[in-house]
C-alpha cells in the first residue's frame, strides 16, 4: 500500500502538467476537446495538440457558449515559442 503511494507521489512530481484541456462547442453539438482555442476576426484558431492546428469558420463555432465573453480558451505552458497564432 505505501509503495503504490509512493509511485504515485512520485509520477506526480516528475510527470508535469503542460497544457489544460478546453472545450470547444460547435453549432452542429459537436465538441473538440483541444488545448487552445482563439478568436480573431471571423475566425477561430484551435490548437488541438502540441502538433495541430485547425481554422474554423466563426459560423461553425457556438461562440457565446464556448468563449463566455472571453477571446481566447484553455492555456498552454510550452516550452517553445510555437509559430502561428498562439504567440
Amino acid at each position: 500500500m505505501v509503495k503504490n503511494g509512493i509511485i504515485l507521489l512520485l509520477m506526480l512530481i516528475f510527470v508535469p502538467g503542460t497544457a489544460r484541456a478546453a472545450n470547444l462547442y460547435l453549432k452542429d453539438g459537436g465538441i473538440i476537446a483541444c488545448i487552445l482555442a482563439k478568436q480573431q476576426g471571423e475566425t477561430v484558431y484551435v490548437l488541438v495538440n502540441k502538433f495541430t492546428e485547425i481554422e474554423l469558420d466563426k459560423s461553425e463555432v457556438a461562440i457565446k457558449k464556448t468563449f463566455k465573453g472571453k477571446k481566447s480558451i484553455g492555456t498552454y505552458h510550452g516550452h517553445k515559442k510555437r509559430a502561428g497564432h498562439y504567440r
